[in-house]
């Protein structure tokens, strides 16, 4: 650095603090240029507002909440993760709520309440084995016994349909069917 950029710097040090306020006290305040008023921000005393970073080393006495994991849907999963076994097939069924509405149905009828968009639920999905398991089917044919009305009209007409319909059917579907057919035409 050179001798008069150094006294350059100096001049400007002096201006700048003969143009400063004093405070009622008697110490001078800093003054803030328009400019610097963005990007520094001053408190009323004239001193800098704490980083955040200092604000944060003195609240590491509380503990802080976990953070919940975001899920992601409809991405493939890596190899890592397809290494790793699913949960089983009735942890994923018992998780869906028209089998939580059929099970309450069969166990609880005096806490249980019609909701049709799970019984339109479980009228679509009974024919898919992955979905409603054999087990929840036999509760599932109870509930269908004790239906009335057009889902019930409904529900002959798509079993019919399917039995009709012996091209490429998945036989357990067919089965199904068949035994919708049987329970609900008698």
């Amino acid at each position: 650095m050179t001798k008069k950029s150094r006294e350059a710097r100096q001049t400007k040090k002096r201006a700048k603090a003969d143009s400063e306020p004093e405070s009622d006290d008697g110490s001078s305040v800093p003054r803030v240029s328009d400019a610097d008023e963005d990007a520094r921000p001053y408190l009323v005393d004239g001193t800098e507002p704490e980083s955040p970073a200092a604000s944060d080393e003195a609240d590491n006495s509380q503990p802080s909440k976990p953070k919940k994991a975001k899920q992601k849907s409809g991405k493939k999963k890596n190899n890592a993760q397809q290494d790793v076994p699913a949960l089983s097939e009735q942890a994923e069924t018992q998780s869906q709520p028209g089998i939580v509405y059929l099970q309450q149905w069969k166990s609880n009828r005096a806490s249980w309440k019609f909701q049709k968009l799970r019984q339109m639920w479980l009228l679509k999905n009974m024919y898919t084995s992955s979905v409603v398991d054999l087990e929840h089917f036999t509760i599932l044919l109870e509930y269908l016994e004790k239906m009335q009305g057009q889902a019930r009209q409904r529900c002959i007409q798509e079993a019919q349909t399917l039995v009709e319909s012996d091209q490429g059917v998945d036989p357990v579907k067919m089965e199904r069917a068949k035994n919708v057919l049987q329970l609900l035409v008698e």
